[in-house]
């Protein structure tokens, strides 16, 4: 399946695949990077700025060379939009 084709899990409380926020479980560092890759849920850290997370999201995605990362990706797109 491809990257584009898929949408948020249900729970995502960011917005941006990947990141989650854990802020109501009273936590210093406040959001959660991940990505999964062949059936694998890797973590990418623990961080306090949500911009910081996204970053190692979107990097993880290139390393990847996922399919889209560059358009379709929620990560890519939040980035752009900051820098702009």
């Amino acid at each position: 399946m491809q990257y584009a084709q898929r949408g948020n899990r249900v729970d995502n409380n960011s917005g941006v695949k990947g990141i989650i926020s854990r802020k109501r479980l009273g936590h210093k560092d406040k959001w959660r990077a991940m990505i999964a890759e062949g059936g694998r849920l890797h973590h990418l850290g623990q961080f306090s700025d949500f911009t910081e997370s996204v970053a190692h999201r979107l990097v993880a995605e290139q390393c990847l060379g996922w399919e889209g990362c560059d358009s379709c990706s929620p990560a890519y797109q939040y980035m752009e939009g900051i820098t702009k």
